[in-house]
């Protein structure tokens, strides 16, 4: 889309390639939309215009309606505090990317003490992997940033803060764990109870890594372990931590919800035909006990 993204465009859109697709509404299972106005308003936007089609079909209306569980995903890293910290260190990047002379004197700098990169990389709001990236690389060079800003006449002085420099570890150990996890439910054939189930596995992780950070066990978080010699206070991030769990928690209600269909869908020979709904039940009996479609199934698995 190259013009306007309202609601009604982005409906038009989805109706045009289905035609092109022969795709039949009768079909439509589910939708998974950003949390957008034109995307989700039940008036103008996309949803509520797609409602009016089915109706306008008489189409029953049992669609499964959720926010892209990778984009609730990257906004539960929102709730991660420390932002003056991400603040300088944008500050600092921009220094030495947005001046020409900057940005060549620092790559010269790097090439001449044989460093493991070869630049900084700009942080970019609108990319949810952004922020892990520039943290992460802005960490590996912070000597060699630190000496370049100190011969341009501004010192960082927080490099030298031993509790500024455990929370930028920290930061940099949780960001990256966040971008493995949107990372691992991107590209092909993840289904939705794949994601999920990456989903719920972060949550048990979350656990581990604030019952561990209580105990000052720092395994888990090698940039935060690299400074043990300043003795970080693994409590203070043990919060930062239960903030996170929290929000993970709230989020992603229209995935618990479904639960139960999405292991009737990924387990069909493992699930208890009482507990599934009234109208899948003989269905899935039929299925359990057909040996051909089982041996089938388990030879994919």
């Amino acid at each position: 889309m190259k013009d306007t993204c309202t609601g009604k465009d982005v409906f038009q859109e989805c109706d045009s390639a289905m035609k092109k697709a022969n795709l039949n509404y009768e079909k439509l299972v589910g939708i998974a939309t950003d949390g957008a106005p034109a995307m989700v308003g039940e008036q103008k936007g996309f949803q509520g215009m797609l409602k009016k089609e089915l109706q306008t079909r008489n189409i029953p209306q049992t669609l499964i309606w959720c926010h892209c569980i990778i984009h609730q995903e990257s906004l539960c890293t929102k709730v991660i505090g420390f932002q003056e910290i991400m603040a300088k260190i944008i500050s600092t990047v921009n220094f030495i990317r947005a001046r020409a002379v900057n940005h060549r004197q620092f790559k010269e700098l790097l090439e001449e003490l044989a460093a493991n990169y070869k630049d900084v990389l700009y942080f970019s709001q609108v990319r949810w992997l952004s922020r892990g990236r520039t943290l992460k690389r802005v960490w590996e060079l912070r000597e060699e940033i630190a000496q370049f800003m100190e011969s341009k006449g501004r010192p960082l002085l927080e490099f030298s803060d031993e509790q500024w420099l455990c929370d930028f570890a920290f930061l940099v150990d949780i960001t990256e764990k966040l971008n493995q996890l949107n990372v691992s439910m991107q590209g092909k054939d993840k289904l939705v109870h794949n994601l999920f189930g990456d989903i719920k596995s972060f949550e048990a992780k979350l656990l581990l890594w604030k019952s561990q950070l209580e105990n000052n066990v720092f395994d888990h978080f090698p940039c935060l372990k690299s400074q043990k010699e300043l003795k970080p206070e693994g409590g203070r991030y043990s919060t930062e931590i239960e903030k996170l769990t929290a929000e993970f928690s709230r989020r992603f209600q229209e995935f618990r919800a479904n639960e139960n269909d999405f292991k009737i869908f990924s387990m069909p020979f493992s699930v208890d035909p009482v507990t599934a709904p009234t109208n899948l039940q003989l269905e899935l009996i039929d299925l359990q006990n057909n040996m051909d479609l089982k041996a089938q199934f388990l030879s994919k698995h």
